[in-house]
């Protein structure tokens, strides 16, 4: 170690997504500082993006996760001319540049040649200008499809600079992901496995072990006192970004997103482990910060031109309910906040998040099958799903979600139940679309396979064709596949008719056609408008009373009433729950919530 200072350059190897900094980097920093220590955070990602333009960027960032686009890229940067191999044909790497909008038109793809020719050029310069720099040491974030730039990057800075220590950290260092790192055949000086700041604190006072040196791996464990996590300085990412790209959409429209963390683990996770989900890593415990350190924080975030907030929480606490919501509500803050939930939000709750100023969540919906969400562990059923979307049409709110296929164990059914459900629910928020499930590493499909009937797991069949053969692809491997039963391969046609009923409902809304609506209007005491441009109404216009406006809202009423709201499908039967379809003003719905009705009947979802 280079004496108790020495000065750390923090880098974001691409592809990570420029309109947003990194979070757990300037975590390092600000602690850092606390030590008297000078770091900074270069933004790598910002500058191969400058060099390759924003909307060829953006396609590789978001594509396919399936094909490892990100780590072809860089895969002859990192490891020489054999490399991308196998499945990565030039023909794949230019169906990136495809146009992906309407909006942008059409214009030549740029040869996958050429995108490999441009990463090792890039790769070349920007590892001469940091060691330009002086640096003692060059730590690299590692997120997902940023193993192969890093390791470029890292590879170019040795051979020009030895005396320059590489340290490695980030969510694929967890864990087995280490080993698998530290196998490649790159010059990493130190491995951070797990939540760093504490541990980087020590290292650099010179507090490293014997064991840690001798297995270049520094075994970190979860911070479980957020409280003591000092507050980040942006100034890095957005002073890189105005200078590579000061006229772009990101910062001239101050698109981008700052990252907070209010908490972290997952409190559902603790009781009941979806089955799928590998996010939190080694770090499920679930801790959260205090509320006053979390709204002040948030006051301190007003300084940057951004004015949108991603919370990275993998769910957000349920203790916010009791109070941080209301007093965010009260900090009038003007920002646009993203925060993940649960996806069992009651219409009191969803009123809260919208006072908040929360305008997009992602509520882990997954499905709209009780039993397929049962073999999730997700803890909730199809009808709480779509009054979860439902109230957040009522609210404003966009809802971020998906469906998965290709379960273990599913059946037709959870198929053609949701295909039978989307024509009466098509005025609702449509998913992102369809996503073949994936078995991530953490996971309980990953680390209890046979409990599920999974055999033969093995890392998804990309990671061969962008790491050297000579390195332990299973340990560096976080997608993985298996053989097991699914109705999506059994039973083909029920997939594809989910898969079309799914395109519909997206063309029904981002097409050119009206956006479907099922709504209703108060007029007078007794006269209601209920207003249905789905494609199955039979009549887009209708005057209804006040019984039947209060029997489509919140599905009580008497016989006829209900009968009423059937035979128009502003309700239906969802699993046997009967569950409300409409919409309307928050207002109108609490105005027949709080009714005192004469039928004792209610709603679950309610």
């Amino acid at each position: 170690m280079r004496g108790s200072k020495p000065k750390i350059l923090f880098v974001v190897p691409p592809f990570a997504a420029i309109d947003r900094p990194s979070l757990g980097l300037h975590i390092l920093q600000a602690v850092l500082k606390q030590h008297d220590v000078y770091s900074k955070v270069v933004y790598a990602n910002i500058d191969f993006a400058k060099q390759i333009g924003e909307l060829d960027y953006a396609n590789i960032c978001y594509g396919d996760t399936g094909t490892l686009f990100g780590e072809q890229v860089f895969s002859r940067s990192a490891w020489g001319e054999d490399f991308p191999r196998k499945l990565a044909q030039q023909s794949q790497l230019s169906e990136l540049f495809e146009p992906h909008s309407p909006t942008t038109g059409a214009r030549k793809a740029r040869p996958g040649r050429e995108l490999l020719e441009v990463a090792e050029r890039w790769t070349i310069a920007f590892a001469d200008r940091l060691r330009e720099e002086g640096s003692d040491i060059v730590g690299f974030n590692l997120m997902f499809e940023q193993v192969n730039a890093a390791c470029a990057i890292a590879k170019r800075l040795k051979k020009g600079s030895s005396q320059t220590e590489i340290w490695f950290g980030g969510a694929l260092c967890d864990d087995e992901l280490a080993l698998g790192l530290r196998s490649l055949p790159t010059p990493i000086d130190l491995i951070f496995s797990g939540e760093a700041e504490a541990a980087i604190a020590r290292v650099i006072k010179g507090g490293l072990t014997e064991e840690e040196a001798r297995q270049r791996i520094v075994k970190c464990q979860p911070n479980f006192d957020l409280n003591s996590v000092p507050m980040v300085d942006y100034s890095d990412y957005f002073d890189y970004l105005s200078n590579c790209f000061p006229e772009s959409g990101v910062h001239k429209e101050k698109q981008s997103w700052l990252p907070y963390e209010g908490s972290r683990g997952c409190w559902w996770g603790q009781k009941h482990h979806c089955t799928f989900c590998g996010v939190n890593g080694s770090g499920m415990g679930f801790r959260e910060k205090r509320r006053e350190k979390f709204i002040s924080e948030i006051k301190e975030l007003k300084k940057y031109p951004a004015k949108k907030i991603l919370m990275v929480d993998n769910i957000m606490p349920h203790t916010f309910f009791k109070g941080a919501l209301s007093d965010l509500c009260e900090l009038n803050h003007g920002f646009e906040i993203f925060y993940e939930q649960k996806a069992n939000i009651n219409f009191q709750k969803m009123a809260q998040i919208a006072g908040a100023g929360i305008k997009i969540i992602q509520p882990g919906i997954e499905a709209l099958s009780d039993h397929a969400l049962k073999l999730m562990k997700k803890g909730v059923k199809s009808a709480q799903n779509v009054a979860t979307l439902r109230y957040a049409q009522m609210f404003g709110i966009k809802v971020q979600w998906n469906l998965l296929y290709a379960m273990p164990e599913d059946r037709p059914e959870d198929y053609t139940k949701p295909a039978e459900l989307i024509p009466l629910i098509e005025h609702l928020f449509p998913p992102s679309g369809l996503s073949h499930l994936s078995i991530d590493r953490f996971s309980p499909y990953f680390n209890e396979p046979g409990e599920y009937g999974i055999s033969n797991v093995r890392p998804m069949k990309a990671y061969q064709s962008v790491f050297p053969e000579t390195s332990e692809i299973r340990a560096l491997s976080y997608h993985f596949e298996g053989d097991y039963q699914t109705a999506s391969r059994t039973s083909p046609e029920v997939y594809f008719m989910l898969s079309e009923r799914v395109e519909e409902w997206r063309e029904q809304w981002f097409g050119e056609s009206q956006v479907p609506t099922l709504s209703i209007i108060k007029m007078g005491e007794d006269i209601f408008v209920l207003v249905d441009r789905r494609r199955i109404a039979e009549k887009e216009i209708r005057l209804i009373d006040r019984k039947q406006a209060r029997a489509c809202l919140v599905g009580v009423g008497d016989e006829k009433s209900l009968s009423f709201a059937k035979s128009c499908s502003a309700i239906a039967e969802i699993e046997d729950t009967l569950t409300p379809l409409a919409t309307c003003t928050p207002q109108l719905f609490l105005e027949f919530r709080e009714e005192k009705l004469e039928t004792s009947q209610e709603l679950i979802t309610v």
